[in-house]
């Protein structure tokens, strides 16, 4: 069976998911959808089971796009209602020209049609213009084109402005029931069909053609123990950070929650894909022994240090779990690895993560367990101004702050959310109903923007 059946979010969750993001109450949509809030209540916690036109009838209610009614029909037992289509089948026709007309419609100028991951549905002739003499397989997707070295740039005379209009449907219309387009390529004024290339998130600079050059995927503290709710929402965020096709993937930290050899075994599934460079180390729920030997391949249970060197930057993850302990700490050996992964490409920009933040967040129950004596950090990066930024997790919620003049960007929590004080008097201050979030991490020549995406 497919990992995306065994995981399949219930119906009840995704419900509730739709209620909340359209910010109502179970009583508002009972009143809204003529149905009682018992039979809601019991809709949502898996009490009840929904007839298929209940589905559709709520569905309608929550305005929920075309393509999510049927994952809900799915997720209640029940075929799909509403059919996919490519967007060069005939019922697309009139997309097809409407595209077109927008696309004559700029000329002279170059402008594009691309999907919502950026990937090229069609364009102009004027677009050849910029097109020319750039590697048919960066054409495939906009933004990696331009951000691509060998890839498109303006010539002398090229227009101020590039027109863009994504070809994203709007919730509800009628192109939300295509699926993703075929991939085309432009060249010497034409576009032509190619091969599907990598689908990588590229953001244009607003008044330059800058371009960001690295994205990284980080996902933190999934605490995989064997049951299906933290397996699933590890998947659901594994999934949604290959989906952007970044550079690398980095796993900073309580991988597993108890360390055991069983929970390295799902874990190892997890990130058994090849298609995108992955660097992890460890948390203080981990075992290093036991990740050493399920997940490396090793033995032994020294600090699992792990470095990744991409053309234009270097990844140092650390280990700054210290074993049977909750806080941090970096030790001797760590820091003189760090040191002299950082020494080794000193004209490289460099990130530097770990598990434990190194300064205090402002939450109580996770400043007492942050690094220890951030101070030999501090004198490691002070020594290598390459440094653009430091990453950590740990803490269960994003939060951005600084630490050796430097941006801290801290990972939320897949597993759970811990909270503020002043949003709970609750100890633990842990929230598991909160959706899983990941970070996503930007890298331009001399900064790094950073954005968390919470995953439905």
């Amino acid at each position: 069976m497919a990992a995306a059946q065994i995981y399949q979010r219930p119906f009840g969750e995704l419900l509730r998911h739709w209620r909340e993001h359209r910010r109502l109450s179970q009583l508002e949509l009972s009143i809204q959808a003529e149905i009682s809030t018992r039979h809601l209540s019991f809709l949502e916690t898996g009490r009840a089971r929904p007839s298929r036109d209940m589905v559709l009838h709520i569905t309608e209610h929550l305005e929920i796009p075309l393509r999510e009614r049927n994952h809900l029909l799915l997720a209640a037992g029940y075929a799909p209602a509403y059919t996919e289509s490519p967007l060069d089948s005939p019922q697309m026709a009139a997309v097809c020209e409407a595209i077109r007309r927008l696309l004559s419609a700029h000329e002279p100028y170059p402008a594009v049609v691309v999907d919502r991951g950026w990937n090229l549905v069609d364009a102009n002739a004027a677009i050849g213009l910029i097109a020319e003499g750039v590697d048919p397989d960066l054409l495939t997707n906009v933004l990696r084109a331009s951000g691509s070295p060998g890839g498109a740039r303006p010539p002398h005379r090229q227009p101020r402005r590039v027109a863009r209009s994504p070809a994203r449907p709007a919730s509800g219309d009628a192109s939300s029931r295509t699926s993703e387009p075929d991939r085309v390529a432009v060249g010497a004024g034409r576009a032509r069909r190619c091969r599907a290339g990598r689908r990588i998130l590229r953001y244009r600079h607003r008044r330059s053609w800058r371009w960001v050059m690295v994205v990284l995927a980080q996902v933190s503290d999934i605490h995989i123990d064997g049951s299906g709710r933290n397996t699933s929402r590890a998947v659901r965020a594994l999934d949604y950070a290959r989906s952007m096709r970044p550079d690398a993937i980095l796993l900073t930290g309580d991988i597993a929650d108890h360390g055991a050899v069983e929970e390295y075994e799902i874990v190892r599934d997890l990130i058994s894909f090849d298609d995108v460079p992955l660097v992890l180390c460890p948390g203080n729920h981990d075992v290093r022994g036991n990740l050493r030997k399920v997940l490396l391949g090793r033995d032994g249970d020294q600090p699992v240090n792990q470095a990744l060197n991409l053309e234009t930057v270097t990844i140092a993850l650390c280990d700054s779990s210290i074993p049977g302990r909750d806080d941090g700490h970096l030790d001797d050996d760590t820091l003189a690895w760090l040191d002299s992964v950082l020494a080794a490409r000193p004209g490289v920009r460099a990130l530097v993560g770990m598990h434990h933040p190194a300064v205090e967040l402002g939450i109580p129950y996770v400043d007492a367990i942050r690094l220890n004596r951030p101070e030999q950090l501090r004198q490691v990066l002070d020594r290598h101004p390459h440094v653009l930024a430091v990453l950590a997790g740990h803490a269960h919620t994003a939060a951005a702050t600084t630490f050796a003049g430097r941006p801290l960007l801290v990972a939320p929590g897949v597993v759970s959310t811990i909270l503020l004080p002043a949003e709970t008097p609750v100890q633990p201050p842990i929230d598991f109903t909160l959706p899983p979030a990941i970070a996503i991490h930007l890298l331009y020549e001399d900064r790094i923007a950073t954005h968390y995406r919470p995953i439905p």
